[in-house]
């Protein structure tokens, strides 16, 4: 009987220490072009090509890849609008604010302030936003407008965000929460429901999501409430070319987009900046919140997309910049190899690595697993992985794999 108490305590205390070691993967960063993992990143992109509506984009990055500044104007008259960004120690963006020239064109103010409260592994856990509500053309006091509280899952998975906004008949924020966003997932894990909803179940809008059998989303459906009237019912479709990316976006209203592609440059080694921040993803929806024109975020594309031809817009790329990246790595390959076994994926790493903290990213930079290895082999299951392109990375040496 006493062996058997002293087994039974043996294993409650190893299943305790195993949770007490289990990490909780970091959140994805949209807006660091991390060297570790990316080859290149934005610099550029011109829109309306050699017409007269010719408009520039400038994208301006930190030492640690942080993206600080976005500048936008006319190619004649650039810079007359900015995004600026500031991010707290882990590397994570919690300030955007937007400046523009004021009413008279004489100096630059700011014109909206979006703050991120994010918790220990990154992922927001408030949001606020603060715009001009006078109506005097110098006002350039900033009026809280948009509060939300983010819901995560076990798995770190965002289930719901309650949202308070500005009440205009009171003049003031909603004191109660006001509309409510919740996410649905299918048993792979995609996202295959957003919706917005009133506190009473009244449907507000919704976008339905569906996958193709490689786990690449093809279409979202866009349904209006019964009572919200400012947007209607609406399909937006992805086509995929023999090469895995992304040909053609169509859609039911009749706008359609065709894409080129730098056939020399992976979508996985290639940082690009999202066209919204996780919050506009909740407030607008997903269909907001894209990658160049229209491209998903979650990157269902092999390439990197060099321009859109419908509206002669292109990309300019250039390297990350620091010896850690993919492509230099001296010992990528080498010392550091990964083995894939149907779901089991196997590491094999250099004693000096032991100790360190493995972790595994996909394409937009998302950390899906993350532990600490302690031995000079490191085997794990990745069955919740959908298809697509993956980097190990440990210590200062990264490998590539592919999950099929």
């Amino acid at each position: 009987m006493k062996k058997l108490l002293r087994f039974i305590v043996a294993i409650v205390m190893f299943a305790t220490a195993q949770a007490a070691t289990a990490q909780v993967k970091m959140a994805p960063n949209y807006f660091r072009a991390d060297p570790a993992v990316y080859k290149y990143r934005m610099a550029k992109v011109i829109d309306w090509k050699n017409s007269e509506d010719e408009e520039l984009t400038q994208y301006i990055y930190d030492e640690k890849g942080c993206l600080i500044k976005e500048e936008y104007g006319s190619s004649d008259n650039p810079g007359t609008s900015f995004y600026n960004y500031k991010y707290n120690s882990q590397g994570y963006m919690i300030l955007k604010e937007e400046e523009e020239l004021n009413a008279d064109q004489t100096s630059l103010i700011i014109s909206a302030k979006h703050v991120y409260t994010r918790n220990e592994y990154g992922y927001v856990t408030e949001y606020t936003r603060a715009t001009h509500h006078g109506t005097e053309p110098e006002e350039e006091m900033l009026t809280e407008d948009v509060k939300m509280s983010f819901v995560y899952d076990a798995q770190m998975r965002l289930i719901r965000v309650d949202i308070r906004q500005f009440d205009y008949p009171l003049n003031k924020l909603e004191e109660n929460v006001g509309r409510i966003c919740k996410v649905t997932y299918d048993d792979a894990g995609r996202v295959i429901c957003v919706s917005q909803e009133y506190p009473d179940g009244e449907l507000v809008w919704k976008e339905d999501f569906k996958y193709d059998e490689k786990g690449r989303r093809t279409s979202i459906e866009k349904v209006p409430g019964p009572n919200y009237t400012a947007q209607n019912k609406g399909i937006w479709t992805w086509h995929y070319d023999n090469e895995g990316d992304i040909d053609k976006q169509s859609s039911s209203n009749g706008f359609g987009k065709e894409f080129e592609y730098d056939k020399s440059k992976l979508a996985s080694e290639t940082f690009m900046v999202l066209e919204a921040t996780e919050a506009e993803w909740v407030l607008q929806g997903p269909l907001n919140c894209t990658l160049f024109k229209g491209l998903p975020m979650e990157k269902y594309f092999v390439h990197a997309p060099m321009g859109e031809t419908t509206d002669e817009s292109e990309i300019t790329y250039e390297p990350t910049g620091t010896p850690g990246n993919i492509g230099d790595a001296p010992t990528v390959g080498k010392s550091l190899q990964a083995h894939l076994d149907g779901n089991k994926l196997t590491v094999d790493l250099p004693a000096a690595l032991i100790g360190k903290t493995l972790q595994v990213f996909n394409t937009t930079g998302a950390c899906m697993s993350s532990f600490v290895v302690n031995g000079l082999q490191a085997t794990f299951n990745i069955d919740n992985f959908t298809p697509g392109i993956y980097v190990v990375s440990i210590g200062n040496q990264t490998v590539k794999f592919i999950k099929r």
